[in-house]
């Protein structure tokens, strides 16, 4: 007789998206990630049946999270406002994070997606609609008057995209608000 899941899914995910945003996937022992699962091998490998599927589970759902964060964040107007909080906020989280995780997916881009397709596949799919998210925005500001670009909104929002995973990484060497503050201005200063 099959014995009853004794976990939950969903926390398991949760739980495996803050080891492997901890550790990374290299990194992260299999005891160490069911010492922290809170389960067992066999339950494991039943219902996740590798540490690798489970990393692209945890990358998919952190990925719905942001995305549904950013899409949320992005409704408030005026849209400059908005997009000055998202980079205080990844800037904040990133300079009070003591153990230097930085973004998941940038971790994943620089740890595994050079050769691993299925990674590559995700991280460049979560980017791709942080930039599509960002550039709907934009274009609804733009529609409304709220603002003009000299550049298309699908460019503009790569710029953005990009700097912002330049402010984690700026959050790692300097807590210096003038100087981070003089980062978002220059960036947002290509929406007028």
């Amino acid at each position: 007789m099959a014995r009853n899941r004794e976990f939950n899914s969903d926390d398991i995910i949760e739980k495996a998206i803050a080891v492997f945003w901890e550790k990374g996937f290299k990194h992260t022992s299999m005891e160490y990630l069911l010492e922290n699962l809170g389960i067992g091998r066999g339950s494991f490998y039943n219902a996740y049946k590798s540490k690798h599927a489970l990393y692209l589970m945890a990358l998919d759902s952190y990925s719905s999270l942001m995305l549904e964060y950013l899409r949320k964040l992005l409704n408030h107007k005026p849209i400059k406002n908005a997009l000055r909080a998202l980079f205080e906020k990844l800037f904040d989280a990133a300079a009070t994070d003591n153990k230097q995780t930085g973004c998941l997916m940038a971790n994943a881009a620089t740890e595994l997606a050079s050769f691993d397709n299925e990674v590559q596949k995700r991280v460049s799919a979560y980017y791709r609609n942080c930039v599509h998210c960002i550039s709907l925005a934009l274009s609804r500001s733009v529609n409304e008057g709220e603002i003009a670009l000299n550049e298309s909104p699908d460019d503009v929002a790569l710029f953005l995209v990009n700097a912002m995973d330049g402010l984690r990484v700026m959050a790692r060497r300097t807590d210096d608000k003038k100087q981070v503050n003089s980062v978002i201005k220059i960036a947002l200063s290509i929406i007028e």
